[in-house]
């Protein structure tokens, strides 16, 4: 048996599978105009206001690719 940590824990009790994997996402700039012109600043900034716009993609199987990477990576995972 190597050294170290594998003769003291020989399993694993908890695993936190985060991926934190999000869509791709691109900004609206007219939208950004838009809300400056208007004098949303706040809104802009404070809940995206339409400005950041992300990209759907699937996958081959038809899963989103963020459930598939979020959920089904880590039920992959750890089975």
């Amino acid at each position: 048996m190597p050294r170290g940590r594998s003769r003291r824990y020989r399993t694993i009790d908890i695993l936190y599978a985060n991926a934190g994997m999000m869509p791709e996402s691109t900004i609206n700039f007219l939208n950004a105009f838009k809300h400056l012109y208007r004098g949303e600043i706040v809104e802009m900034f404070g809940n995206g206001g339409d400005i950041i716009v992300q990209k759907h993609k699937t996958t081959p199987e038809g899963y989103s690719e963020c459930f598939a990477a979020n959920v089904l990576g880590h039920y992959l995972l750890v089975s």
